[in-house]
This record gives structure tokens, C-alpha cells and sequence, in this order.
């Protein structure tokens, strides 16, 4: 923990800083670290980003695998496909926007990977659609 007047590290059970006799409160931990640019609430967006671009990567690749089957058009597999992949698209958005923020507010390593998944699985999920319209087309 540390006093916001002058960042001394002071112990979590002490009333007053020793260095420069500043009152402490729970909340001064918090604030220093806001205050030194690291604000430990955007770390979880970092996260939440990284957790969703992994998500999103996984249910691309599978749908890609799914379109070079012979199991697209089986019943409402169709109608199924579409719907898991505009799912995926979502994920991804989502997923690209929190790891950016992330980025952007802590130059968090989960927002820059989470960034890369996101990208990456948007790629595939392209190519997964031009396959798509193309086997249908077919």
C-alpha cells in the first residue's frame, strides 16, 4: 500500500504515513496506482478480450472444418451454421474492442494476444464464409 501524497509504501494497518504523516485510507492503494497510470479495473478487460478471442478462434476454426464436410447440407444444418457463426462474429467483435481497451489503458500482454486471436479468427472467419458461399453456390 502507498500514500498518495508522497508514495511512500506504508504498511495496510497504518493510520498515518511515516514520511510525510498523510492520514491513510483503504482506498489509497487504489488511487496510487490509478494515479501512476496502471488502473488494475482494465486488466479484466484485458482478460475478458483474451478469454473471447480464444473462444471466438476455436468456434471459427471448427466452422471451417465443418464447411469442408459433406455435412453442411444435411436438414437445418444450414440455418444452424449461420447461427454459430454470426454467434463467433460477435465474439470476436466483442472481444477485439475489451482487448483494445485493455491495451489502450494498461498495455496489458492478455490485450495484445487476445488482439492477435481476435484478428486471426476474423481472417479465418472470412475465409469460413467464401468457402461457405462457395460450396453453396456449388
Amino acid at each position: 500500500m502507498f500514500c498518495s501524497k508522497c508514495g511512500n509504501e506504508v504498511n495496510k494497518k497504518q493510520k498515518y504515513c511515516d514520511n510525510c504523516g498523510e492520514i491513510i485510507s483503504k482506498e489509497e492503494d487504489y488511487k496510487y496506482y490509478l494515479y501512476n497510470g496502471y488502473n488494475y479495473e482494465s486488466k479484466g478487460l484485458s482478460i475478458a478480450g483474451f478469454v473471447l478471442g480464444i473462444v471466438s478462434f476455436v468456434i471459427t476454426l471448427l466452422l471451417l472444418v465443418w464447411v469442408n464436410s459433406d455435412n453442411l447440407f444435411r436438414e437445418n444444418t444450414l440455418i444452424v451454421f449461420g447461427i454459430i457463426g454470426l454467434t463467433s462474429a460477435v465474439l470476436l467483435i466483442t472481444g477485439f474492442i475489451l482487448s483494445v481497451i485493455g491495451v489502450v489503458k494498461t498495455k496489458d500482454a492478455y490485450g495484445i494476444v487476445g488482439i492477435v486471436l481476435n484478428v486471426s479468427a476474423s481472417i479465418i472467419d472470412i475465409i469460413t464464409l467464401c468457402t461457405a458461399i462457395s460450396v453453396i453456390l456449388h
